[in-house]
C-alpha cells in the first residue's frame, strides 16, 4: 500500500477531540464548571502520560476557544465543498 510522505497538516487539526455538549438551557456557571473541571483532569501527568501511549496529545481549551475553532473549521470546509462541488451522494 502506498505511503503519504511529506505531508503537510494544519497545526489546529486533531486526530481526535473531546467535546461534551451541553443542551442550549444548561446554566452558563455549570458549563464553565465542566470545563473547568475536565481541563484539570487533562492537565494531570497520568492522563497525560497514558493518553501519550495511545500516541494522543492532551490541549485542552476554553469554552470560547473550542467555539472560535469550530466556526474557522466551518468556514473552511464550507468553502472546500462549495468550491468543489462536493455532496453527499
Amino acid at each position: 500500500m502506498p505511503q503519504a510522505t511529506n505531508v503537510q497538516t494544519d497545526a489546529k487539526v486533531r486526530a481526535s477531540m473531546l467535546v461534551c455538549p451541553g443542551g442550549a438551557k444548561t446554566p452558563k456557571p455549570l458549563l464553565d464548571r465542566w470545563n473547568t473541571e475536565i481541563v484539570k483532569v487533562l492537565n494531570t501527568p497520568d492522563v497525560r502520560e497514558n493518553l501519550l501511549k495511545h500516541g494522543q496529545t492532551a490541549g485542552p481549551t476554553s469554552r470560547e476557544e473550542l467555539g472560535k475553532f469550530i466556526a474557522e473549521e466551518n468556514v473552511k470546509w464550507g468553502r472546500i465543498i462549495r468550491e468543489r462541488k462536493i455532496t453527499a451522494d
